[in-house]
């Protein structure tokens, strides 16, 4: 999705979760990083589900982000540079 339509769409997510639930699940950094310039902006309170793989099994944790705790994006920052590196071969000591 075009970066426009991904704060278009943050801001809408924003505006329904402030009298309803509103689930989203992504695998977009750039989607939360959206999320986070709209929690900081408006003073929001969001409660957050986290999941990821832990030893072969699902683990999921329970967080509220607000404008002082934004949503942490650097595991899946991980994550994607992880595979790059194992689909594209880079060594180690390649920085990207």
């Amino acid at each position: 999705m075009h970066p426009e339509y991904i704060d278009k769409l943050s801001e809408l997510i924003c505006k329904l979760s402030e009298n309803r639930k509103i689930f989203v699940s992504t695998h977009s950094d750039y989607l939360l990083e959206s999320l986070n310039k709209f929690i900081k902006r408006k003073n929001l309170k969001m409660d957050l589900w986290i999941g990821f793989f832990e030893e072969d099994r699902a683990v999921y944790e329970y967080k509220i982000v607000d404008k002082d705790n934004l949503i942490d994006t650097t595991p899946l920052n991980e994550t994607y540079m992880r595979i790059v590196r194992e689909l594209f071969g880079y060594d180690k000591g390649v920085e990207l």
